[in-house]
């Protein structure tokens, strides 16, 4: 189930990112959209760590191997935007803001795992 969650959140965040004309949300705070970015790439990182934890790898991996795939998804989906004629362009802040939801989810992991490892 965790691989099914991370290839259909990938479609959406690609459907998203390269269709002409993206579904706006109006919403004060949604509505911004390197908030967008970094929420949709927190949760990226979120089901890919679910799913990398899966395979025989120790736990720091797997999140360091979801944040990776996070990273490469938002900077191969800039690139397409770029290059495509849809009206869409890259965007190094939107970059920046994917990053930063990623950095997010790794920070919470860290200190889950730190409060959960004290006596």
């Amino acid at each position: 189930m965790p691989w099914i969650a991370l290839a259909t959140l990938t479609a959406l965040l690609s459907w998203l990112s390269l269709t002409p004309a993206p579904p706006k949300i109006d919403h004060e705070l949604l509505g911004w959209d390197k908030f967008q970015h970094a929420l949709a790439y927190a949760f990226l990182t979120l089901a890919a760590g679910r799913a990398f934890r899966r395979l025989p790898i120790q736990s720091n991996t797997a999140w360091m191997t979801a944040a990776v795939y996070a990273a490469l998804v938002g900077g191969g989906l800039e690139v397409l935007q770029g290059l495509s004629r849809t009206g869409r362009f890259a965007d190094w802040a939107d970059l920046v803001a994917d990053l930063l939801g990623i950095l997010a989810v790794l920070i919470l992991v860290s200190f889950r795992r730190f409060r959960s490892s004290r006596p």
